[in-house]
């Protein structure tokens, strides 16, 4: 179990407890009833709420781990840089994760409840035996919607009176969805703009919407584009690459309505992407096939040429075709014979005393130099 206190919001008086801001300790407090409402294995754990020489703490679960943010600062190997920008995660880390955080933002939103604060820093990363598992952080910014029965009314009336009300954009700026920018009415698709673009910074190891100062960023989330993903990584599947632009689009109306949609997206890919590759595993390769049952001959003896060894027809099919033209040869010289029978009682013909059949009484049928018959 872990504890989480407020920092000092100011000097501490001597021999007194620290003075701390009611606006931080309503966020606090928020932050606790939120997460507290919510179970699920992708979410922080809250166990107990209390306070200790006048500093409100949050008993939460332990993790041990690293957040998305330093794991994407180091691609989980190194710290090295491939062209400015840090490596992107490896597909299957990358579909793994996003598919559980995509989960725990819908059991979220069933609740009720919309985050606000979905970034990098705010998503805590478990390694275990070669697996990934996240676990969303830090509630504190988070609104209670169109609560559902078991949610306690307080929450509501809490919240309605807590100082993140419309007209104000609460948030991480490079994340922010552009209508959180504009201070407007938020709902859960807000989040789903917030994970669109962790996922392209997932994919392509840069964010999605940058500038050198928070005005050419909130230009950027509010009327650029962002350059294609699969520009940056062309080793990304095109199916990540719409499902990312899809959570980034600027209208939500447009945009994907649900987390479940854009876990059954990725869901989806993943299924597909190992289908494919089982099916290349079972698929001998070209060169696999041309290889096989061929015999190993000693290193430097060159390998014969095709028609070397069959010296443009098989052996099989020359014998075939040297029996059909003996057959056919001893075929006309029968007829030839049976001919020459038939003219000699009908008187249709009759031998030339110069011709050899009449000298010889015969006719010799001979093949390759071979006689065949004599008739």
């Amino acid at each position: 179990m872990a504890l989480k206190f407020i920092l000092d919001a100011g000097l501490t008086p001597p021999g007194g407890a620290p003075r701390i801001a009611s606006a931080m300790v309503d966020r606090f407090q928020r932050e606790a009833r939120a997460a507290s409402a919510l179970n699920h294995p992708n979410i922080c754990t809250i166990y107990d709420v209390g306070e200790a020489d006048g500093r409100p703490f949050i008993a939460m679960e332990l993790l041990e781990g690293e957040t998305l943010k330093d794991m994407l600062s180091v691609a989980s190997i190194s710290d090295r840089r491939i062209g400015g920008q840090r490596p992107p995660l490896q597909l299957d880390a990358l579909l793994d994760l996003a598919i559980h955080i995509a989960d725990a933002l819908e059991a979220a939103h069933q609740k009720g409840i919309i985050h606000r604060d979905i970034k990098p820093a705010n998503i805590f990363v478990i390694t275990r035996g070669g697996m990934f598992r996240p676990k969303i952080l830090d509630f504190g910014l988070a609104k209670l919607v169109q609560p559902e029965a078991g949610v306690e009314e307080r929450h509501a009336r809490e919240t309605e009176s807590s100082p993140t009300h419309t007209g104000m954009a609460m948030g991480t700026v490079d994340y922010m969805s552009p209508e959180q920018m504009r201070g407007e009415e938020l709902d859960a698709r807000t989040d789903l703009f917030s994970l669109g673009a962790v996922l392209y910074e997932m994919a392509t190891g840069r964010e999605a919407f940058t500038g050198s100062t928070t005005a050419l960023i909130h230009d950027a989330i509010l009327n650029r584009t962002p350059t294609p993903a699969s520009s940056l990584n062309p080793q990304m599947p095109p199916e990540l690459d719409r499902i990312i632009n899809k959570a980034i689009e600027k209208d939500r109306d447009l945009r994907c309505q649900s987390a479940a949609e854009i876990r059954s997206d990725l869901k989806r890919l993943k299924r597909d992407l190992e289908s494919g590759r089982a099916v290349a595993a079972m698929s001998p390769s070209p060169s696999a096939q041309t290889t096989a049952g061929t015999p190993e001959r000693p290193v430097g003896t060159p390998a014969l040429e095709p028609r070397a060894v069959y010296d443009g027809e098989p052996p099989l099919r020359r014998r075939s075709l040297a029996w059909a033209c003996t057959a056919g040869i001893v075929l006309l010289g029968v007829l030839a014979a049976r001919t020459r029978h038939l003219g000699k009682h009908t008187g249709l013909f009759e031998p030339d005393p110069g011709d050899g059949f009449a000298r010889s009484g015969c006719l010799s049928i001979t093949f390759s130099g071979r006689e065949l018959c004599r008739l």
